[in-house]
């Protein structure tokens, strides 16, 4: 049925539904919300509290505020002074079955929890980003100790082959890496080990050049006694 109020009684159809507030208490209960039902601009059934610790039934909306949720517009505001105190909320337009907006329900928490509960959000943001950052610094950290102790050992290297020493060999798992830092130890060893093929060629064509001085060597003993040989031929 349609809602009607007269003398104090807000029904609904041929129900009386503010005999009591158990209907909005167990809606609070729930949400932790406060809960208002107006009939025109007045409330008529609430659960927020006077400063004497009463419901606030029978105080009226802003005028201002209640013309345009009467008119049929959802209404959300940021501030609102109700019973001295200051609330946030929402109001939407509470219609009968023909589309008469005949009053307002509300839905709404004290200002002051919501600045709490976002105060307590924002220390809660702030210390979760703390930690999250201090263990990205912590992983950070243990990766670059690792990244420079192989840059160490590749350095160490180089000043190995630096000192004339070849006959280095890289360890397998920093070869094996699929980073620059691998590809910088595999190029260095490709190069050594080219080095190395390098020398190993030049000494064995210094020895097979050896070799032919020394052929060398015998071809001009036996001339010089050849041609001793033919100066005591003239001068017999």
């Amino acid at each position: 049925g349609d809602f009607s109020y007269k003398d104090g009684v807000l029904k609904k159809g041929e129900t009386v539904i503010n005999e009591d507030m158990e209907l909005i208490d167990n809606m609070k209960a729930n949400t932790s919300a406060e809960i208002t039902l107006f009939y025109g601009d007045t409330r008529v059934m609430t659960t927020v509290m006077d400063a004497k610790g009463k419901r606030a039934i029978g105080t009226t909306l802003d005028r201002n505020y209640a013309d345009k949720v009467l008119g049929g517009e959802d209404l959300f505001l940021k501030s609102v002074i109700i019973a001295g105190q200051k609330y946030c909320g929402y109001y939407i337009p509470m219609e009968n079955s023909s589309g008469e907006v005949v009053g307002m329900y509300f839905c709404g928490k004290s200002l002051a929890d919501v600045n709490e509960a976002i105060k307590s959000s924002v220390v809660s943001v702030i210390v979760t980003d703390g930690v999250i950052l201090i263990l990205a610094m912590l992983v950070a950290s243990i990766v670059l100790m690792r990244i420079i102790k192989v840059l160490k050992h590749n350095i160490n290297k180089l000043d190995q082959v630096a000192e004339g020493n070849l006959n280095i060999e890289f360890e397998g798992h920093i070869v094996q890496r699929s980073d620059e830092i691998g590809e910088m130890a595999r190029a260095v060893q490709t190069l050594v080990n080219s080095f190395r093929d390098m020398l190993a060629h030049i000494k064995h064509t210094s020895s097979t050049l050896g070799d032919s001085c020394d052929k060398f060597g015998d071809s001009f003993v036996s001339i010089v006694e050849n041609i001793n040989g033919v100066n005591v031929a003239v001068d017999e």
